[in-house]
C-alpha cells in the first residue's frame, strides 16, 4: 500500500469520525432540550417503579411533601390573583406543581423559568402539559386535563396526540403508565390528587371561571411561546434551592411553600436568591386561616415583606428587591 493510499484511508477516518461526532452532538443537543425543558433525573427507571407501586396501592403517597408525593392536578390558587405579578417577568424560579403557575407566566410573557419540586413526578407532568399545548386547542387541553367526564376513546385519543410530541425521559415514564392504563384510569389512581380534592373538579367551565386558568389569547400566546422558552425542571427540596438556583431572576414564585415551613428557616432560604433589581418574591398564603400563621406574616412586615388581601384567597405574601 503506497502512502497516496494510506492517506486516503486517514481522511476517510477523520471524515467518518467527524460525521459520527457532528450526530453525537446532536443527539446530545436534542436530548438536552426536550420540549425546551431541562430534565434533572437520576435514573427515570426509578421513577417508574416508584410510579408503578403507588399507582398499584403497594405505596401510600397522600401524607405530607417527599419525594414521592403526589400530582397536583391543577393549580388551587386562583390565578387572577396572581396575573399582574407575572406579568414580563423575564426569568423566575417557582416550585413546578401542577404547572399551571408556570403556563400562565409564560404565555404573559416569561422567557426562563427554572422550576423544583419535593416530588419526582411533576417535572413529567409539566412536561406533559407542554407537549399538550403544543398539540391541542385550548379546548382539546381543557377536556383532557380538567374534564372528569371525558368519553374514554376521546381521552386516548387526545393523549396518543400528546405523547408524539413527548420526548426523552417524558415519553418513558407516561407511555410506560399508559401502556398499563388508560389515561382516565390512570389520572384516577393515587399517582394524582383525589378526583374530589377540590371543588373544580365538579364542574369544569366553573373550575376554569374560578381559578382563571389559560384565557383564549393567553393559550395562543403559550402556543406560539413555549417552543422559544427555556425550562429547567429540577427534583429538590425548597431547603435545598441554593443547589438549584443560578443568576440573577426577576420573580420568585413560591406558591403556598411558607405555609409549610418555618418563618426563620423560609427567610434563610429566600437569602440564597439574588434578585434582579425590581424582583418579586411571590407566595400565595393560600392555607393561612388553617395554620394560623396570620400574626406571624404581620411580624414579618418590619422586615420588608407585604401582606396583601386577595380576592378568592385569604392573603398574599411579597417582597420587592
Amino acid at each position: 500500500m503506497n502512502i497516496s493510499s494510506i492517506c486516503v484511508i486517514i481522511s476517510n477516518t477523520f471524515k467518518a469520525y467527524a460525521r459520527c461526532a457532528l450526530l453525537v452532538d446532536k443527539i446530545i443537543i436534542i436530548n438536552h432540550n426536550l420540549l425546551g425543558v431541562d430534565n434533572i433525573v437520576n435514573d427515570v427507571r426509578q421513577d417508574i417503579e416508584l410510579a408503578d407501586r403507588i399507582v398499584s396501592g403497594e405505596i401510600d403517597n397522600s401524607h405530607g411533601f417527599n419525594h414521592h408525593s403526589f400530582i397536583y392536578r391543577v393549580t388551587n390558587e386562583p390565578l387572577d390573583c396572581c396575573r399582574h405579578y407575572l406579568r414580563d417577568r423575564n426569568r423566575i424560579v417557582a416550585v413546578t406543581a401542577s404547572g399551571d403557575q408556570i403556563l400562565k407566566s409564560i404565555a404573559l410573557g416569561t422567557n426562563e423559568v427554572d422550576t423544583f419540586d419535593i416530588s419526582s413526578f411533576p417535572k413529567y407532568y409539566l412536561d406533559l402539559k407542554i407537549s399538550a399545548v403544543k398539540s391541542l386547542s385550548r379546548e382539546e387541553y381543557f377536556n383532557l386535563f380538567y374534564n372528569i367526564n371525558i368519553d374514554d376513546k376521546d381521552a386516548e385519543k387526545l393523549y396518543t396526540r400528546v405523547s408524539d410530541k413527548l420526548e426523552g425521559h417524558s415519553k418513558l415514564f407516561w407511555d410506560h403508565l399508559k401502556n398499563k392504563l388508560s389515561w382516565n384510569k390512570l389520572y384516577r389512581t393515587p399517582l394524582f390528587t383525589p378526583i374530589n380534592a377540590f371543588r373544580y373538579f365538579l364542574d369544569k367551565e366553573e373550575m376554569m371561571k374560578y381559578y382563571s386558568l389559560l384565557s383564549e389569547q393567553e393559550y395562543n400566546d403559550l402556543q406560539e411561546r413555549i417552543g422559544k422558552v427555556r425550562i429547567r425542571s429540577i427534583t429538590a427540596d425548597f431547603n435545598n434551592i441554593a443547589s438549584i438556583v443560578s443568576g440573577t431572576y426577576d420573580l420568585a414564585y413560591l406558591s403556598n411553600v411558607i405555609d409549610y415551613v418555618p418563618i426563620p428557616q423560609f427567610e434563610s432560604v429566600i437569602k440564597n436568591i439574588r434578585f434582579n433589581p425590581g424582583g418579586l418574591l411571590f407566595n400565595v398564603c393560600a392555607y393561612t386561616l388553617q395554620v394560623n400563621k396570620l400574626a406571624d406574616y404581620r411580624d414579618m412586615e418590619s422586615r420588608g415583606y407585604r401582606i396583601e388581601k386577595a380576592n378568592k384567597l385569604p392573603l398574599i405574601l411579597t417582597k420587592r428587591f
